[in-house]
């Protein structure tokens, strides 16, 4: 990527100081590199801000006066945040559902196994986006939190003495509705997802009664913590409905 960042950065330079060439040889040089922006960063997953800011410098430079600005758009492949999903966000589920078990009790169990229910239906989260224009009214795809929240809450009327655990993994599940999140402003966009993310550390503040309460909590909030910092570091690419199938 850095070699190919200079490249583009001789390329603006070029542009900037006037060498004397063509319109249709500096368009070729541009088309050249955008191809090789696009298959490196789609390598990677997702586009860095340094390249996306050359493009703009290039295209600008590129465009001649008088002329509208050309729009740069940029859209991950289908596929690649599923990949980077299940590479990052896995790691520590083994270690929540150990802990889980030390509790010994079924409830807790239950709903831990309900909320990887959730967890792993991110999956099909991201390929929808991937495959499937936007739909008018996205709200159908948080259904399935709903449905294992009210099952939750079920459980905890029969599990009072582990309450706080249940309810830590009831005030998680918000996190999930990261997609409904308005996409027009970057501050407002991780505010909103912290705020998501954040909502366990107040129940999580009455699970500090004995070591075990906490090594549990610990083992839930950094499974969380891992879907959080994916969602963040994807943004705002990730929120993108990238597919052209309407059956969403």
């Amino acid at each position: 990527m850095e070699s190919l960042l200079s490249r583009l950065e001789g390329f603006v330079i070029m542009a900037e100081n006037s060498v004397p060439k063509s319109p249709e040889q500096q368009m070729a040089k541009f088309e050249q590199l955008m191809n090789r922006l696009e298959k490196a960063t789609a390598a990677g997953g997702k586009l860095q801000a340094e390249a996306m800011m050359a493009v703009l410098e290039i295209k600008k430079a590129a465009t001649p006066k008088g002329a509208p600005e050309p729009k740069f758009s940029f859209e991950a492949p289908p596929g690649d945040f599923e990949k980077i999903f299940k590479e990052t966000c896995f790691k520590k589920v083994d270690t929540l559902l150990d802990v889980t078990k030390e509790l010994n009790n079924e409830g807790v169990l239950e709903c831990v196994n309900l909320y990887l229910e959730i967890f792993k239906s991110q999956s099909a989260v991201l390929t929808t986006m991937a495959s499937c224009s936007k739909p008018e009214n996205p709200q159908f795809m948080v259904n399935i939190a709903k449905d294992k929240k009210n099952k939750m809450m079920a459980i905890e009327k029969k599990h009072r003495q582990f309450m706080n655990h249940i309810r830590c993994i009831e005030d998680s599940l918000n996190l999930f509705a990261w997609f409904l999140i308005p996409n027009e402003d970057k501050d407002a966009f991780y505010a909103q997802l912290a705020d998501f993310y954040g909502a366990i550390d107040f129940v999580g503040t009455k699970l500090q009664n004995n070591d075990l309460e906490k090594k549990w909590f610990r083992a839930f909030r950094s499974v969380q913590q891992d879907f959080y910092e994916f969602v963040k570091a994807q943004y705002p690419h990730i929120l993108n409905w990238t597919g052209s199938n309407a059956d969403a």
